[in-house]
């Protein structure tokens, strides 16, 4: 991840937000939303993620 990402994410943990995760897919850093629950009925750990925007260098 390059290091404005970083600073990014950053940023935003210190005003407070949580479960943010910055991914890169090929040139483009997307910033996802995601938690981590236990499924009662399949008895395993679920990870659902949403995307909330693509960030850019500009």
């Amino acid at each position: 991840m390059e290091q404005w990402a970083i600073e990014w994410l950053n940023e935003q943990r210190d005003q407070g937000v949580k479960c943010l995760e910055v991914k890169m897919q090929g040139e483009n850093h997307y910033v996802y939303h995601s938690t981590t629950y236990r499924d009662k009925e399949l008895k395993n750990q679920e990870k659902p993620q949403n995307i909330l925007e693509n960030k850019d260098i500009t």
